[in-house]
């Protein structure tokens, strides 16, 4: 064989051999540049995941607390005007009955006393909000309530000497309470 062409093909088949193995190396490069994208490229979903997850907790907290100083704004309200309407309630009652000489009366006495009150109390509002008026469960309640049991009771029996001992101390507990507050 003529020694230029086993020459060429020497050069030929380095050249071959020198471009599979360019193009292995190549193939093997993009895949790891290929892999390494694919992680960087996963890492900044991941980053962006969290990132708007914590965005997203952010503003549902800020939207949460606003709606509970809304409804707590709305319940204090709703208080106020209820115990608005009650109070002109409660005190046109108590005005039927009350006197100086009751509150000396009952200041003095420990047990029931003839006092007569034959008066028909209003409860109109009181019957329309008292079961929004327990939603607020508080001492205020308890003691609008123990008012409005005062009333009832002293147009039920309609004389404090009808009254039991318990009655009478609830009485005359709920009697100061509404002289205190309501008057």
């Amino acid at each position: 064989m003529d020694a230029s062409i086993v020459n060429n093909l020497i050069t030929s088949g380095v050249t071959v051999g020198g471009g599979v193995i360019t193009a292995v190396a190549a193939y093997k490069g993009t895949i790891e540049g290929s892999k390494l994208q694919i992680k960087s490229q996963q890492k900044a979903t991941q980053e962006q995941i969290e990132s708007d997850t914590a965005t997203a907790i952010y503003q549902i907290k800020t939207e949460q607390e606003n709606l509970d100083k809304a409804i707590a704004e709305q319940k204090e309200f709703n208080k106020r005007a209820i115990k608005n309407f009650i109070n002109y309630e409660i005190k046109d009652n108590f005005f039927k009955f009350s006197s100086v000489s009751l509150e000396e009366r009952l200041k003095n006495n420990s047990y029931p006393f003839q006092f007569g009150c034959n008066h028909e109390f209003s409860y109109h509002e009181y019957n329309q909000l008292k079961y929004e008026l327990v939603k607020f469960e508080s001492a205020e309640v308890e003691e609008i309530i123990s008012i409005y049991n005062m009333f009832y009771l002293l147009e039920r029996r309609q004389d404090i000497i009808a009254f039991t001992e318990e009655e009478y101390e609830s009485f005359k507990q709920a009697f100061f309470i509404c002289e205190s507050k309501y008057v």
